[in-house]
């Protein structure tokens, strides 16, 4: 009889009929559903912070670049002599004293600024800021000593508005004098 204890003991895991040590079928399915779809959940959370971390350094980058376009058209427009806007071209042009013109436009899909002296391009300057940014100012044309208001919006909706109003993601309004060295209002 010890023989025979001896021989169970040896096979436990087949053998003992009181206990119960291994998993059935249905057990190791369940676990493996419920594995692939915590890790489905998981995937899919990491995706969606990916793209917000995205969107987020998008956003802060053309905020930016909104900035520098927003204060190089202050500082020109204090220096100018005479504004002219073009709303079906997008095209603003700023004459400064000593035969020099200041143009804010599209060009190759970004916002640029070129400085003419007398016809002939001195510098130009390029915004990270695309196409899809419209410009627009009031009055069209203006002296020196003329109060303009020139904005800048971009095209785009914020679709991940809370309030579910339609308004522009970004945008940047500047009103000022031509001319003057002093902002009567800014952003």
């Amino acid at each position: 009889m010890s023989t025979l204890n001896a021989r169970r003991s040896n096979c436990s895991f087949s053998c003992n009929k009181g206990g119960h040590h291994g998993y059935t079928l249905i057990e190791m399915v369940a676990v493996i559903s419920l594995s692939a779809v915590l890790t489905g959940t998981v995937i899919a959370t990491i995706a969606s912070l990916f793209r917000f971390d995205n969107h987020i350094t998008q956003h802060v980058e053309e905020r930016t670049e909104l900035q520098r376009l927003s204060d190089s058209v202050r500082f020109d427009l204090h220096q100018a002599t005479d504004l002219q806007w073009d709303n079906t071209e997008q095209v603003l042009n700023l004459k400064q004293p000593k035969q020099q013109n200041i143009r804010y436009q599209i060009s190759e899909g970004r916002w640029v600024r070129i400085a003419d002296q007398e016809g002939v391009s001195t510098k130009r300057s390029s915004y990270g800021l695309s196409e899809s940014f419209r410009c627009s100012c009031e009055p069209a044309t203006a002296l020196q000593g003329t109060p303009v208001k020139v904005w800048f919006e971009s095209n785009r909706e914020d679709e991940n508005n809370p309030d579910g109003q339609s308004r522009p993601e970004l945008q940047c309004e500047i009103i000022s004098t031509v001319g003057r060295d002093f902002d009567l209002l800014s952003e």
